[in-house]
């Protein structure tokens, strides 16, 4: 909170004492005039938080002048005020605090990388500046400006600045083949497998294709078909399925959580021979997407109890009729979930409204008609 003159005179008038964060906040303040005042009245200006902010507020000219003026009249230095100032871009303040003697602060590099201030990391460099991190080159790879993060990262490396797999991921994740692809090219640690994943998810065939070029082997937990399919590109699910990228139990799941229309992908899986998985039908279900139920019944889509579960987990009468009257089995899970979610005898219990109480009731009275089993008396049956 920065402090105005007048109130501050006022309140000296009236016999209120200085307190040590009293130049502190007037730091913070463009009136000189008022540190000129504190000065004379005998404020104590030992903090060195003072200079750090000074630097904090304020157009970077007046920031100058305010360094400047603390500085001639013996107020301590803080680390703090050379990070903030790379922060904000203010170059004369920094060249100005380090040659009075002010101490590099270990986050002034990263400051100047993130805030993308060019002139100020070429600085930090020339001056020895402590890097402070043993891949601080990841951020300069956080920007959406693809050609800029590449441009950073070039100064960087000319100074030799440390990278690491991050430097990739973070390229890789924000979509930035042209850095990912100089990175590697030129030595920079990365975890294939990661990249690739980021480039499926980003739908980016062109990256995957490079991904695989340089001898990357998918993995085999279905992690870069997921990625693909959270994408939502069709071309690029199904580039993974020409490529025969392991696709794990979940694929026909992960189509059906993350496309609106997942029928074509899953027409595309079918005609590549990949087999059928209970979890698409408990997608279909979580989804309450009965007709979409129906049809991958018909088309040979096995199920099994996590069907009639999610369909009570869901509140979801139909689906849960029309699953039982068609052969899906139910457990003693399935009974449990009536009680564990809206949790009768359970303090972290959810409240049921009027709706979902009838539907509840409705469920219930469907599972006793038709016998679903009960657990045994002391069982205990977790459900997720």
């Amino acid at each position: 909170m920065s402090l105005r003159e007048d109130f501050v005179k006022y309140m000296r008038s009236k016999g209120i004492p200085w307190n040590e964060t009293t130049f502190c906040n007037a730091a913070y303040s463009d009136n000189i005039s008022m540190f000129q005042y504190l000065l004379e009245n005998e404020c104590p200006h030992d903090d060195p938080r003072i200079c750090s902010r000074s630097v904090e507020k304020g157009s970077n000219e007046k920031t100058f002048e305010k360094l400047q003026w603390l500085h001639e009249h013996n107020v301590p230095w803080d680390g703090k005020t050379c990070s903030i100032a790379a922060r904000k871009g203010n170059l004369k303040a920094l060249k100005y605090a380090r040659s009075k003697g002010c101490p590099w602060h270990e986050n002034c590099l990263r400051n100047a990388i993130v805030h993308r201030n060019f002139d100020v990391v070429e600085y930090c460099l020339q001056n020895r500046c402590p890097i402070g991190n043993s891949d601080i080159c990841h951020y300069a790879m956080d920007d959406k400006d693809h050609d800029r993060a590449l441009r950073m990262l070039r100064l960087l490396r000319e100074f030799s600045v440390p990278w690491g797999e991050r430097t990739c991921s973070k390229a890789a994740s924000t979509g930035n083949f042209q850095a990912l692809k100089r990175s590697v090219s030129q030595g920079c640690p990365w975890d294939r497998q990661e990249c690739a994943n980021y480039a499926a998810q980003h739908g980016d065939i062109e990256a995957l294709k490079w991904i695989r070029s340089q001898g990357v082997v998918f993995d085999e937990i279905n992690a870069t078909f997921l990625h693909a399919a959270i994408s939502g590109n069709f071309s690029v699910v199904e580039y993974c399925v020409d490529n025969d990228f392991s696709c794990g139990d979940r694929l026909y799941a992960n189509a059906i959580e993350n496309f609106d229309n997942p029928i074509p992908v899953i027409k595309l899986l079918q005609k590549n021979d990949y087999p059928w998985h209970p979890s698409a039908c408990k997608a279909a279900t979580i989804l309450e997407d009965l007709k979409l139920l129906r049809w991958l019944r018909f088309n040979g889509c096995s199920w099994d109890e996590e069907t009639c579960n999610a369909a009570v987990m869901n509140d979801n009468f139909d689906i849960l009729k029309y699953a039982h009257e068609n052969g899906c089995r139910w457990t003693k899970e399935t009974y449990a979930y009536c009680f564990s979610y809206y949790g009768l005898d359970n303090e972290y219990s959810i409240i049921p409204t009027a709706a979902e109480i009838e539907c509840l009731q409705a469920i219930f009275d469907y599972l006793i008609k038709h016998k679903c089993p009960k657990p045994d008396p002391g069982d205990w049956i977790i459900v997720e």
